[in-house]
């Protein structure tokens, strides 16, 4: 069986998610678009089913709670 390297490392918590990457030996935290180390473990739909993910999912779901409460059909 062949070893891989692991390359990347992934939390996906219940309210905050993080990825880092190893470089040169030492693991560096990979910051979102908005230089902050976590975004929110969040995913929203748009009317037209596309995904949303992250601060951009959680933002949607604060303003519109009623949608954030139905099944996706």
């Amino acid at each position: 069986m062949a070893q891989s390297k692991m390359k990347f490392g992934i939390d996906l918590g219940t309210t905050n998610s993080a990825i880092c990457k190893m470089e040169s030996g030492e693991p560096v935290i990979k910051k979102t678009d908005t230089l902050k180390d976590t975004l929110p473990s969040c995913v929203s739909f748009t009317k037209k089913k596309i995904a949303k993910v992250g601060d951009s999912a959680y933002n949607d779901l604060r303003q519109d709670k009623s949608r954030a409460t139905k099944k996706m059909v």
